[in-house]
């Protein structure tokens, strides 16, 4: 039998500066910050953001 039922989700995220000063604390050493599936920098009204950091492996 079908029984209806009710989530809430919460999400909480950060400005992409601050996710780019974490990686850099964690020690990677270049990262770059891309916005909306494009090349394009990130900035305010950017719905969607994406990371490419490099980190030396040793």
């Amino acid at each position: 039998m079908y029984e209806r039922s009710e989530e809430e989700h919460v999400q909480k995220t950060f400005t992409p500066e601050q996710y780019r000063e974490w990686l850099l604390d964690a020690g990677f050493s270049s990262v770059q910050v891309f916005a909306d599936f494009s090349i394009q920098p990130a900035g305010t009204g950017k719905r969607t953001v994406f990371f490419i950091a490099e980190k030396d492996l040793q």
